[in-house]
């Protein structure tokens, strides 16, 4: 595929999150297996294999990146219980890093669970994935750093939020604290 090809599967969607913005969607990209597959492979190609040292979000641009809204599944700053805890043990552990993530937040959710089902279900693979699987339908959902986690019937987490966060002072912050 080339560029432009590349580009025509990338959305725009006017006026959102609010007026006089222009939202990029790229989940028709994502969705074209030979479109998501180019991309990757212009990553690789553009920084080389093995040659990036740190990523870091556009909060990272400075003023450059300042005012900018980015949908997400996690923010830092959101106020639950789960998320205070989860975020002093990541300062705790990486005290030079930049704040969480949405990677950061939902590995952490993903390995909790996944102990406490083991601890439930024991050794036995398809009593784990049972029980898993039974998270949110039967069994109680799990309330994570990233919200609530409730599988359906299919395996995914439909009711998960997408927060919109605002770039404010180079941290990512929610929109609705501006």
């Amino acid at each position: 595929m080339n560029h432009d090809q590349l580009k025509a599967l990338v959305r725009d969607i006017p006026d959102f999150p609010q007026e006089g913005i222009v939202f990029k969607d790229i989940t028709p990209l994502l969705a074209d297996e030979l479109a998501f597959s180019t991309v990757i492979d212009l990553i690789v190609v553009h920084f080389g294999r093995g040659n990036v040292d740190k990523v870091v979000g556009i909060e990272a641009r400075g003023s450059l990146a300042e005012g900018m809204f980015i949908s997400t599944g996690y923010l830092p700053d959101e106020d639950s219980p789960a998320n205070r805890r989860f975020v002093e043990a990541y300062h705790k552990r990486y005290p030079e890093a930049i704040p969480p993530d949405q990677g950061a937040a939902a590995t952490y959710d993903a390995v909790r669970l996944l102990a406490k089902v083991i601890k439930e279900a024991g050794p036995d693979r398809r009593r784990i994935r049972d029980v898993l699987a039974a998270v949110g339908q039967s069994a109680p959902p799990y309330e994570g750093v990233v919200g609530t986690i409730a599988f359906d019937r299919n395996g995914d987490v439909p009711q998960l939020a997408v927060q919109i966060g605002v770039v404010r002072s180079g941290r990512l912050v929610s929109a609705e604290a501006r």
